[in-house]
């Protein structure tokens, strides 16, 4: 086993947009003169990889659901440091965006005469890898697949296998950006059982032609959200005959509030009165607007073909056989059963389970000990302002849990240049070479709006961390 370590080191988990998103950020302030932490990616396959439509997720036919022009430097309200220096930072920012990848490979005039529509999948993981390969040289990019996270006081161990072996990096802050483990992950999906990512694969699109070439053949889709939305209309699109059962708990499909105060919230929370917002309003405004929606476009696609069933009912087991799957649903009426051909779970993703799976034993029994919890400790209460776990002396991103404590932008695409920002801000602020740059009276309300947060604190102290 090798092992690397020299100085200060900060692990990204993927390289997905908001990893891409901090890696130019960070050249951009070390191309102005700031000295920060060595940036090590670990990624599987390729820089945007799960948008390719090689790795499932996606085919690369979809279109994004967010507008290309929320790019890696979105919104260009950059607030690191005096006016005269966040104008330098958004201008630079922009050699990166949305706009200079078009020009730069000659898109630009077709996009615009084609009506600014949304790219696909495979242009939007085009444009990240564009950007990503004109900052490479500042990052430590690696392929491999992280297995392990320790904490130990000051610093993560953070254990990863490639095709060398098995290596370690002692980080002094790790970042995750993906998206969380499937409710079937680890649990062995059949040729008529799916995931929302499995049923993407080219194999698994093979098999279900294969089943589905009946007039009549029936395929189930559980789960209400974008996710589900996307395999209902690629099915009824890609598959003629067949008919979709569209399981949802309530029965119900909701549309996605997209309005320009809805939208103002996602790009510049703090602005917007997020803080000012009840738990209750939080999650019911989150609720309504990013988890269990689905975009009017998706929905305006499965309403041409008619050929869908909305089920209400929570999946419970599902069986299978030669021919059939069976799914048991839970009702206020009472239990039932639904038989189907075929069976896609695109429920959602659980963040906070791969961040567990991930952690070793004396990682997790330092946090159910300081939390006090049973289970998994709450890290959607434990989000600081710069996006990391509070109380931590070493610091753990998890932009992806950030919705409820620091504005609903943060889990998703929306905001990526205000995420890098406050990744980024600690470290401007505390590097003597740069006082000059930050105003007195910014960083006077980072510390306020610190000490504000209603945080649960982590006292993770070098005495119970096991050094």
């Amino acid at each position: 086993m090798s092992t690397h370590g020299f100085g200060k080191q900060l692990v990204a988990l993927g390289c997905g947009p908001k990893t891409v998103a901090l890696a130019v950020k960070r050249h951009v302030l070390r191309q102005m003169g700031f000295s920060l932490p060595r940036l090590i990616v670990i990624e599987k396959q390729e820089v945007g990889a799960h948008w390719k439509g090689d790795d499932g997720f996606t085919d690369g036919r979809q279109l994004l659901g967010t507008s290309p022009e929320k790019d890696l430097g979105f919104p260009y309200q950059t607030d690191l440091g005096s006016p005269e220096f966040n104008e330098k930072v958004a201008a630079a920012m922009l050699g990166f965006s949305w706009s200079s990848f078009l020009i730069q490979t000659g898109r630009m005039a077709q996009w615009v005469d084609q009506g600014q529509k949304a790219p696909p999948h495979s242009l939007w993981q085009a444009y990240l890898s564009w950007a990503f390969s004109r900052v490479k040289e500042s990052v430590d990019f690696r392929l491999g697949t992280v297995t392990s996270l320790s904490l130990r006081g000051s610093f993560w161990q953070v254990k990863y296998e490639s095709d060398e072996g098995t290596s370690q990096i002692r980080a002094d802050g790790v970042f995750l950006s993906g998206v969380g483990d499937s409710h079937l992950e680890g649990r062995e999906c059949s040729s008529r059982v799916h995931t929302d990512r499995s049923y993407w694969s080219r194999q698994n699109r093979e098999q279900l032609k294969e089943q589905l070439k009946g007039s009549m053949s029936r395929v189930a889709v559980i789960g209400a959200g974008e996710s589900a939305g996307t395999v209902v209309a690629d099915l009824l699109s890609r598959y003629p005959g067949v008919h979709v059962d569209w399981i949802c708990e309530a029965g119900l499909v909701h549309s996605r509030g997209e309005s320009p105060f809805e939208n103002r919230m996602y790009t510049d929370p703090e602005n917007s009165g997020w803080h000012e917002l009840s738990l209750a309003q939080k999650r019911e405004f989150i609720e309504r607007t990013d988890r269990g929606v689905v975009s009017p476009a998706v929905l305006a696609q499965i309403s041409s073909f008619g050929r869908v069933n909305v089920v209400r009912g929570r999946a419970g087991c599902i069986r299978t056989g030669a021919e059939n799957v069976t799914i048991s649903l839970e009702t206020n009426g009472g239990k039932r059963e639904l038989v189907t051909e075929s069976v896609v779970v695109a429920s959602g993703r659980n963040l906070k389970r791969f961040v567990w799976r991930l952690f070793d034993e004396q990682t997790k029994h330092q946090f159910l000990n300081s939390c006090k919890e049973d289970s998994y400790p709450p890290f959607e209460h434990m989000i600081g302002r710069d996006l990391s776990v509070s109380g931590l002396e070493a610091k753990l991103y998890l932009p992806g849990l950030a919705s409820l404590n620091q504005g609903p932008g943060f889990a998703n695409l929306s905001c990526l240049g205000s995420l890098s920002d406050r990744v980024c801000l600690p470290e401007v602020l505390h590097r003597s070479e740069t006082k000059s740059l930050v105003t007195r009276k910014f960083a006077s309300r980072h510390k306020a709006g610190s000490r504000a947060s209603h945080l649960r604190q982590v006292p993770l102290s070098h005495s119970n961390a096991g050094v």
